[in-house]
């Protein structure tokens, strides 16, 4: 037991010295670019507004981890978690914020409810054509990528006729499911990234299994009750769960570029797709300014950097990958 309270210890010190070194590099930086702000936020905002009477220091920090846990703002954590220990909240209370598995409101959820095909009836419009035929490439492209990086990880071969094969078969299987999910009041469908970082967890990817957990899938969809207990669940917790899956996945994506030669095209082409995609995707609003056709075609990051892969790819000189 001494050396596991030992290691406990240890880190809760190098917690504490990382929030107490985070809150002084954020109000560092918060200086450098914004010196107002800065003043204004140590003067009026925690030196005026957090001592008025109606909430204690303590329970105005509870509120403010609260609420920053809620909205996912995981940049401000260290500062106020460290202003939190100051302001009296013990160490132990600290996990007591965040969010618990909820289930008030699984009783109004029926137990089974078996879809009605077309329950919105059926329509179509001209303007949404476009922006949907260019996501439908898109998804293609991603279901692609995903069905090369499984074939690498099941010692499949990533060229040749059996290969081509394969491409053609899952992007049919992406056609169809999208048009059944569509029949059924759902969302299209597509290859998901994340069966190749299950495949690099569990070291299966036999057809046979993938068939059954699908089969499994349709079953436990008949249930609402299940999708409301996930539904329930902490995004920490799923988080937390799917974190490992996740980088498994982008590591798979490094496994196929190192099979290709990268000279100074290709170097550029995956350079400023990559960057035009991240940014898209950590920054959502950049294109909030665009027109609706045009800020639906690069919401994604998916689509934008698909997009300039394509275009790149044609425009620039040298050999076509």
């Amino acid at each position: 037991m001494r050396p596991l309270a030992a290691a406990i210890a240890a880190l809760w010190l190098m917690a504490s010295i990382s929030a107490h070194a985070a809150g002084r590099n954020m109000q560092e930086d918060m200086h450098m670019v914004a010196p107002a702000l800065e003043k204004y936020t140590q003067g009026t905002l925690l030196g005026d507004v957090w001592k008025r009477a109606g909430l204690s220091l303590r329970d105005r920090s509870v509120v403010t981890l609260a609420a920053l846990v809620a909205r996912n703002q995981t940049i401000e954590m260290p500062f106020y978690l460290n202003l939190a220990l100051d302001h009296g909240v013990k160490p132990r209370e600290i996990p007591k914020i965040a969010p618990r598995l909820r289930l008030s409101g699984l009783e109004a959820l029926p137990w089974f409810a078996a879809p009605t095909p077309f329950h919105y009836g059926l329509g179509f419009r001209a303007t949404a054509l476009i922006p949907f035929a260019f996501l439908y490439l898109m998804t293609a492209i991603e279901s692609i990528g995903d069905i090369t990086a499984t074939s690498l990880l099941t010692g499949e071969p990533i060229a040749g006729p059996l290969y081509l094969s394969r491409l053609r078969g899952g992007v049919l299987a992406d056609g169809v499911s999208s048009m059944l999910a569509a029949v059924l009041n759902s969302f299209p469908s597509t290859t998901f990234a994340q069966n190749n970082g299950v495949i690099q967890l569990t070291g299966i990817g036999s057809r046979h299994i993938g068939l059954l957990v699908g089969f499994m899938l349709i079953v436990l969809g008949l249930f609402p009750i299940v999708g409301g207990v996930v539904q329930a669940m902490p995004a920490a917790v799923l988080g937390g769960a799917t974190i490992i899956m996740f980088g498994t996945v982008a590591v798979a994506g490094v496994r196929i570029l190192a099979t290709t030669t990268l000279d100074r095209r290709a170097c550029t082409v995956a350079a400023v797709s990559f960057g035009l995609g991240l940014g898209v995707t950590f920054e959502p609003g950049i294109s909030s300014t665009l027109p609706p056709l045009l800020k639906d075609m690069f919401s994604s990051g998916i689509a934008t950097g698909g997009m300039c892969a394509l275009l790149l790819n044609s425009v620039l000189p040298g050999k076509r990958r």
